[in-house]
């Protein structure tokens, strides 16, 4: 959310906010209308509407708290390093084909 009113003209967000009776966040939603974000999101080369509209609404539910996990780590060739600008770079269009990352060899 810090990001969020950081990068754009948005100061207040009204979010729901359940906790559950062991006092443990369990969900948390938001709606956002893209229109009044103003966040210029326009890169060289693509295809990218400036001034986004529309609803996005985010909901997010936390749950099995304190459960044993197995990580699997992918293999050195499967990763990359992509900073911030090459994400804006492979923004594209809407049904247009995404560029794959390329590494950055840092």
């Amino acid at each position: 959310v810090a990001a969020l009113t950081d990068q754009s003209d948005i100061r207040e967000l009204d979010m729901q906010v359940w906790v559950g009776e062991d006092d443990l966040i369990r969900r948390v939603a938001y709606s956002l209308d893209t229109s009044q974000a103003h966040v210029d999101v326009a890169t060289e080369g693509a295809d990218v509407e400036a001034d986004p509209s529309g609803i996005v609404t985010v909901t997010l539910e936390y749950f099995d708290f304190g459960a044993q996990v197995e990580i699997e780590l992918p293999e050195d060739d499967d990763v990359v390093d992509v900073d911030e600008q090459q994400i804006r770079d492979s923004m594209t269009a809407p049904g247009a084909a995404a560029t794959e990352p390329t590494d950055t060899g840092s």
